[in-house]
């Protein structure tokens, strides 16, 4: 399985209204290297994907369009396990206080950082696996 995510650049690109030049302008790159990432000849970077998502205030996840709904029960539960499972080591870490596990929701907004980075970070190992890097 190989992971080609060009043509969502391209998709996000364009409903921005960004040509390959203002997009490469505002990442610090060269015009060519957003052509090639759109016709997926090469692929971002992990940092460079952390600059796309900020810049269109989207997540990993959406970038690499992960299904998000109900429909998908496989991938809801091994989400919802990954972030039990986080939660769990938070706590078993002393960094999280409860004598009870919270939903993320109920998390201070330090943990719900942490929590996403843990989350990013496997997102991105999957990532660089499927992609050979």
């Amino acid at each position: 399985m190989n992971i080609q995510i060009g043509e969502k650049l391209s998709e996000l690109r364009k409903s921005n209204n960004y040509t390959q030049k203002d997009l490469a302008e505002l990442l610090g790159v060269k015009p060519a290297t957003i052509g090639h990432w759109e016709q997926n000849r090469n692929e971002p970077s992990y940092e460079m994907l952390k600059k796309i998502t900020s810049l269109y205030k989207i997540s990993l996840s959406e970038l690499f369009d992960e299904p998000t709904d109900s429909d998908d029960n496989v991938n809801t539960d091994t989400k919802n396990f990954l972030l039990c499972k986080i939660i769990d080591m938070l706590i078993d870490e002393g960094l999280i206080q409860s004598d009870s596990q919270p939903t993320y929701e109920e998390l201070d907004p330090i943990s719900q950082n942490m929590i996403k980075a843990a989350l990013d970070k496997i997102l991105v190992d999957t990532y660089n696996k499927y992609t050979n890097k």
